[in-house]
């Protein structure tokens, strides 16, 4: 079955470009084209990769854009924040 690894989070986070196979699961967090860049097979992994080797800007733009989406929805204070205020209303 697909899981959103946590690796996507740490490209995201470092400002690298996330390639991986195409996953149901990274899509809930990542927009394909936009923020990510996924593959059906083997071939289409090796096009996009000497695709985006000759294309810098628009792989920095998309790297750029998973950072922005992660500093703004995933880093860990945002979560522990979440965290803390679910027990709060829990314990009120």
């Amino acid at each position: 079955f697909f899981q959103a690894k946590c690796r996507i989070f740490e490209c995201a986070a470092s400002g690298t470009m996330i390639l991986e196979l195409k996953n149901p699961a990274t899509a809930d967090f990542f927009e394909d084209g936009k923020e990510c860049i996924q593959f059906s097979n083997y071939d289409d992994m090796l096009d996009k990769i000497s695709y985006f080797l000759e294309h810098d800007e628009e792989r920095k733009t998309i790297a750029s854009n998973a950072h922005d989406k992660f500093t703004k929805n995933f880093t860990g204070k945002l979560f522990w924040d979440r965290v803390l205020h679910e027990i709060e209303k829990g314990i009120e």
